[in-house]
C-alpha cells in the first residue's frame, strides 16, 4: 500500500516554505565601519609593537656578556639569531629573580612552572607577527578588495605577487570551485609602499562575519 502524500513528495512538494531571496546582512553599516576601523588600530598597534622590539634589540648585546636579565639582550639574541628558544629559557632567571620588564611579557596569571616559556612567546611577539594579529590584516584585506571571508583565509604566499607598484591576488574560492585574479596597483608611480585604495572603505566589506613556532 502507497501512501497517499508520496506522489507529492516526488513531485517536489515537501511542505517547505519558500526561501526568502532578500540578502540579509549580518553587519549593519555602521558595524562594519567599526570594525573596520578596529582592525585599523589593532593593525597600528602590531606595527607599532615590532618596531619598538626591532628598536630594542638593536641596543642589546649577547646575553651571555650583557646579562639574561635584560629585554634589549634577549631580543638581540633572537634578532640575531645567536641562541635558540630553549636556551634562553633555561638561561632566564626564575619567576621570583625575574624583573618586571620580563615578567610582563608573559600573560596575566601565568603560572610559575610555565612563566619561562611564556617569556620566551612574549619576546618572540616584539619582533614578529604572532598568528593573532593575521586576524586584524584579514579583515582589512576583505574590506579593500569585497572578498569573502574564506577567500581571504586561503590565501598563501603563493597567491601574491607583488610587483615595483602593484599587488597581484589568486583568490579562491572552495565551494563554487573558482579562482579569481585581482590586480591592486599604486595611485602614483613614486609611491610604491602605498597600495591603492590607502585605507579600505566599509561599504567594501561583505555582510558575513569575519572568521578567522607561537601560537
Amino acid at each position: 500500500m502507497v501512501a497517499g502524500h508520496l506522489h507529492g513528495w516526488l513531485e517536489g512538494a515537501l511542505g517547505l516554505r519558500r526561501g526568502e531571496t532578500t540578502e540579509l546582512d549580518e553587519f549593519s553599516r555602521a558595524d562594519r565601519k567599526k570594525i573596520v576601523q578596529a582592525a585599523w588600530t589593532a593593525r597600528m598597534d602590531v606595527e607599532r609593537r615590532l618596531a619598538r622590539g626591532w628598536d630594542l634589540a638593536a641596543r642589546g648585546r649577547d646575553p651571555r656578556e650583557g646579562g639574561w636579565t635584560e629585554e634589549v639582550n634577549l631580543l638581540w639574541a633572537i634578532a640575531h639569531d645567536a641562541l635558540n628558544c630553549t636556551e634562553i629559557s633555561k638561561a632566564l632567571p626564575s619567576w621570583r629573580e625575574m624583573p618586571l620588564s620580563l615578567r610582563q611579557l608573559a600573560p596575566a596569571g601565568t603560572r610559575p612552572v610555565a612563566a619561562k616559556a611564556a617569556v620566551v612567546r612574549g619576546l618572540v611577539r616584539q619582533l614578529f607577527l604572532h598568528n593573532s594579529d593575521l586576524q586584524a590584516y584579514r579583515i582589512l584585506l576583505m574590506a579593500a578588495t569585497g572578498r569573502a571571508p574564506e577567500e581571504v583565509a586561503a590565501l598563501t604566499e603563493h597567491d601574491i605577487e607583488f610587483g615595483s607598484s602593484s599587488v597581484t591576488i589568486d583568490f579562491s574560492k572552495g565551494r563554487a570551485r573558482a579562482r579569481m585574479r585581482q590586480a591592486f596597483s599604486t595611485p602614483e608611480p613614486a609611491s610604491p609602499a602605498l597600495l591603492h585604495p590607502a585605507r579600505p572603505g566599509p561599504d567594501s566589506t561583505p555582510g558575513r562575519s569575519a572568521v578567522g613556532c607561537w601560537n
